[in-house]
């Protein structure tokens, strides 16, 4: 019987107690175990026959008579690990020792009480431990919280609860707690089999939810909420002075054998959900039933700026397009391609809170666009926590920029990925629990600054890009251009060919991701001049070779690629060649410049393989797209300065 002893202790409660939840503060803070909660176990043999959920290390103890070890849980089997119980003192050693034999003695007041009713392992979920060792409060296999001390009946007497928002109770004479207080001394109604509490610093705090598996939030950042109510599936809390409410009923379903759900969760702008009806049937049903799920409000659950409903977030659902307003969207194939590199024991959640024609200020961290991404998070991670499944947030698609094209600098656009990145890491640590996750966002660069909506003939979106991917690759990838997909006849959108082959995209990046292979695109990584001779060294991101290609992509004049010197004049380039992971060009001048790839331009002109800024520049990569074609990864817009 494993007993949780997380940090549900507060000071004053119990005078024995603050030792222990003093060191259970420290050492929280150095494991990054407390979402789960530290357990006790009375033997190895229970510990073994206890199999964590996720993919963060987990830590226990085993107090088997007068030994007392530290495990921990990683790569699928408990291992000896002392190193966090080394600061156990002779003080408080015997009171978490002790934990192991509170859920027996529980049972044993239980039975006594009633032997004919009574199934063993009835405590579920005990809840603190008084200074001999004896559970004090626990909820039963039913989720009914009880309160019963081991040496007989309490009937009439005022129990502490060192749980949640409970501080104290009313135990009748079956051991129930018939009457409940928060720590305010307002009523509660308590019962299982999770229990509500209050986190966070007053005037922000968040509704959380915890059972014997770990801990989800209710609410996040969505305003100061407290004195929550469980009554069943249904928890009330005042927001302010507002009372809310929320059904928590609904589980992830997925298939058998999955264990843990990692979500990816989409943003930006029109081209990250989409803007061609297409022909019917293009990605209209489950390409992967039971491991690729989305909301029932769709792959974009909120209505076109709106914010989302609970309504739009139920019971996820299987994954499959269209969008609520009958577009194809971004995410069945990217989904696709993740789940076939993933184990079959991972699902993948989906949700874009993308939305159209908005500047980067209109999506930023705090507004509400972005409250509806977070939110998605939360609920996407509460389904998993109630179906009993583990949960990880592995990236951000983003396709945004268009809207900045003629404001943008190079400095200010970096400045406003590394401000998302930022909030959008913050949020997703605290929302999993996990000290240390960090998913990376995976850009798409619009190729279409050159088209009549914006009439420019260069762009410092994609070289900002960049320059966030050269500070940080662990945080940024960028996994392809737009310029090769087919377009629609405004020359801003994809058609609906184009928009699969950006999902695809994506996917592939998601896979190089978990292959260890990176999930950005082609580029150049190094350039280097010998007279008027320039080679330039490249990034195939799935192997294979450099090709030059102007069927697919039509040649804007040597093959999309220019030479500028730092006074800002073009130098002529000639006898462009590639050879495997290299392209070596002759300049008409040996003076050091700048090598631009697909960067340029012509005003007016619409985005696609025929038009606007471009390179001929791919890579072999022949794997077949959903239309029979081969997935190239092409150039990506950038540039790289030659000594």
């Amino acid at each position: 019987m494993a007993t949780s002893i997380a940090s549900i202790l507060r000071d004053g409660e119990d005078p024995s107690m603050p030792a222990l939840r003093n060191w259970l503060e420290a050492l929280s803070a150095s494991v990054s175990a407390s979402s789960l909660g530290l357990r006790v176990f009375k033997s190895k043999v229970a510990l073994d026959a206890y199999v964590p959920t996720g993919n963060d290390p987990v830590y226990a103890f085993v107090a088997d008579g007068a030994a007392f070890r530290g495990y921990r849980f990683d790569a699928g089997a408990w291992s000896p690990d002392g190193t966090f119980a080394q600061g156990l003192s002779a003080v408080i050693q015997p009171l978490v020792a002790a934990a192991a034999l509170s859920a027996d003695r529980a049972e044993a007041a239980l039975r006594k009480a009633n032997p004919e009713g009574f199934v063993y392992g009835d405590v579920r979920f005990a809840l603190a431990v008084d200074a001999d060792g004896y559970a004090t409060a626990w909820f039963d296999a039913d989720g009914a919280l009880h309160a019963k001390l081991a040496d007989g009946a309490v009937q009439g007497e005022t129990i502490k609860v060192f749980t949640a928002d409970v501080s104290a109770g009313f135990v009748d004479m079956d051991g129930y707690v018939a009457g409940a207080l928060n720590a305010g001394g307002n009523p509660v109604t308590v019962s299982g089999p999770f229990v509500a509490r209050v986190a966070g610093a007053d005037g922000a705090r968040d509704i959380m939810l915890t059972d014997p598996t770990g801990s989800a939030y209710l609410t996040y950042s969505e305003g100061d909420s407290t004195t929550p109510t469980v009554q069943g599936d249904q928890i009330a809390w005042l927001r302010g002075t507002a009372m809310k409410s929320r059904d928590i009923s609904a589980r992830a379903v997925v298939s058998a054998g999955v264990t843990t759900i990692a979500m990816i969760a989409g943003y930006g702008q029109s081209n990250s959900v989409g803007g061609d009806p297409g022909p019917i049937g293009l990605d209209r049903v489950p390409l992967d039933p039971g491991r690729g799920i989305m909301f029932p409000g769709g792959i974009v659950p909120a209505r076109y700026g709106e914010l989302v409903t609970e309504a739009d977030l139920g019971q996820m659902v299987d994954l499959s397009g269209p969008a609520r307003d009958s577009l194809p969207a971004i995410g069945p194939r990217l989904v696709r391609g993740y789940i076939g590199a993933l184990p079959v024991t991972q699902a993948v959640a989906y949700a874009s809170s993308g939305v159209r024609g908005l500047r980067y200020d209109q999506l930023k961290p705090g507004t509400p666009f972005w409250a509806n991404l977070i939110r998605t998070i939360v609920v996407a991670k509460l389904q998993a926590w109630r179906a009993g499944l583990g949960f990880t947030v592995d990236a951000m698609p983003y396709v945004q920029g268009e809207s900045n094209f003629a404001t943008a600098t190079t400095d200010s656009y970096k400045a406003n990925l590394f401000e998302m990145r930022d909030a959008f890491r913050i949020a997703v640590r605290a929302i999993t629990f996990s000290a240390t996750a960090a998913p990376p966002i995976l850009i798409v660069q619009p190729s279409s600054w050159t088209a009549a909506a914006y009439k420019l003939t260069t762009a410092q979106v994609p070289l900002a890009q960049m320059a966030a991917m050269a500070e940080d690759a662990a945080s940024f990838a960028v996994v392809g251009p737009m310029y090769s997909l087919t377009h629609m006849a405004d020359g801003l959108h994809p058609d609906a060919e184009g928009q699969r082959r950006m999902d695809e995209m994506i996917g592939d990046g998601l896979a190089r991701m978990v292959r260890g292979a990176g999930a950005a695109g082609l580029y150049v990584t190094q350039a280097v001049r010998n007279g008027a001779t320039v080679t330039a060294t490249c990034r195939l991101p799935e192997g294979g070779a450099l090709a030059i290609d102007t069927a697919l992509v039509s040649n804007p004049g040597q093959f999309g690629v220019r030479y500028i010197k730092a006074d800002g004049s073009e130098v002529a380039i000639s006898n462009i060649v590639v050879n495997g992971a290299t392209i070596t060009l002759t300049l008409a001048t040996a003076v050091a410049g700048t090598l631009r790839f697909a960067l340029d331009g012509t005003a007016g002109q619409p985005a696609g393989p025929t038009t606007g800024a471009r390179c001929c520049i791919r890579d072999t990569f022949a794997a077949p797209s959903a239309n029979g074609q081969p997935r190239y990864n092409w150039m990506l817009h950038h540039a790289i300065g030659v000594a």
